[in-house]
Formats: C-alpha cells, structure tokens, sequence
C-alpha cells in the first residue's frame, strides 16, 4: 500500500512523495534527497520525534499525506593523519591525500550515512548499514576485519568500534 508524504525543509522548501508503507525511512530521505536537492541528516515526524532511517514506514507509524520536517545535512570533513575524506551533504565521498590510503577500491562512494577515520584507514556506513572500509589494513582499512553491517562508528588513532544491529560492539582491527 503506498502513501503520500509531504517532506518540508525548515528553509520552506516542500516536496509530495508517493512511497510504499513497506519502504525503510532511509529509501524515503534519499527520494526526498533527490528531489530536494539537499541532504538529509534527518526526518522529525509532526510529533517531534526523530525517525530511526532503519524502520519501515509502517514501523515509523506514518499516515497517508503525513508531513515531515527534514534536518538537512551539512558536509563533513574526516581527516585521516595522511589523507581526508569529505562526506558531502548528498551522501557521496571525496579522498584525497597519500595515495596508498586513498581509497581506490571506492573511488565513488555513494549514499554514505557516516565516515570515520583512524591515522591511516577510513570506515564509512552507506544507508543499507553496509560498512566500507580502505587505507592501511593495520589500522582499520581491511575489509575483511570489518563487520559487514553497523548503525554506528567510532575510531581512534588505532583502530575502530562499530555499534551493530543488535546493539553489541565490534572492534578491529585486533591488537594481535
């Protein structure tokens, strides 16, 4: 069954969305995403309440021609101790610095949620909780150490901390 959303900015832009109740709140913020032309770092419902991005619509309790307020999102600058990164308010990342940790395998990282940095590794969440990692494997930039899917990243100079699904925590790289 879909609905209609009606997804208002604090700046006064407005934007109707059709969605199925089945959608995740995270497929709505990248539909209004795109027809706003603006990111979103979140949707507040018209009782206040922050939108977990992982629920359902049905989940979130949305009604037919609910509206929205969407907290747009401002650009972000992760720096690493050789290289940044630049989580752009539509979601997609820029690297740039020393070559052996850029990232090469995710030149164009797209619909990214979150990017965080040790000295020499970066770790990004996208919207499907799917968790990215480059740079130096010693300090993060494995894929393989990392988990496949998280709501929420930490790092320090060493290494970093995911919060998975469940709410547990999950380090890497290890100390070994």
């Amino acid at each position: 069954m879909s609905i209609s959303l009606r997804i208002a900015t604090l700046s006064g832009k407005e934007v109707n969305i059709e969605i199925d109740l089945d959608s995740s709140v995270s497929d709505l913020m990248r539909r209004a995403r795109d027809q706003l032309h603006a990111g979103i770092q979140c949707l507040i419902s018209g009782s206040g309440v922050i939108l977990d991005r992982w629920m359902t619509l049905s989940e979130a309790s949305l009604n037919n021609e609910d509206t929205l307020r969407a907290m747009l999102r401002r650009a972000e600058v992760v720096p690493g101790s050789l290289s940044f990164a630049l989580l752009r308010c539509d979601g997609r990342v820029v690297v740039w610095g020393d070559g052996k940790h850029s990232c090469k395998r995710y030149r164009d990282l797209v619909d990214i949620v979150q990017v965080r940095a040790s000295s020499s590794a970066f770790a990004a969440i996208a919207w499907d909780k799917s968790v990215l990692t480059w740079g130096n494997p010693r300090l993060g930039g494995d894929p393989a150490k990392a988990p496949a899917k998280a709501v929420q990243l930490y790092s320090n100079y060493h290494a970093f901390a995911a919060i998975l699904e469940d709410g547990k925590v999950f380090t890497w790289p290890s100390s070994g």
